[in-house]
């Protein structure tokens, strides 16, 4: 999840990115490392908060940041 605990009170969504399994072979910029995984930002979405069901997984600060500033840079 992308998006902060201030934002789904506001919006009631959470944003959202696919985790892959394994880092791409040739990464992408929109690829952010998450231990021997990827995040993939070419894979944004939201989601009612009201779906969420369980944690599944956490980022540390720095990788949130990471993939923060990149959709920041994507989005333009």
């Amino acid at each position: 999840m992308l998006s902060d605990a201030r934002f789904h009170r506001l919006a009631e969504r959470a944003v959202i990115a696919a985790v892959l399994d394994v880092m791409p072979a040739s990464p992408r910029p929109w690829h952010i490392p998450f231990g021997q995984r990827a995040i993939a930002l070419n894979h944004l979405g939201s989601v009612s908060v009201h779906r969420l069901l369980e944690r599944v997984d956490t980022a540390d600060y720095e990788t949130l940041r990471r993939a923060r500033r990149a959709v920041n840079e994507i989005a333009g």
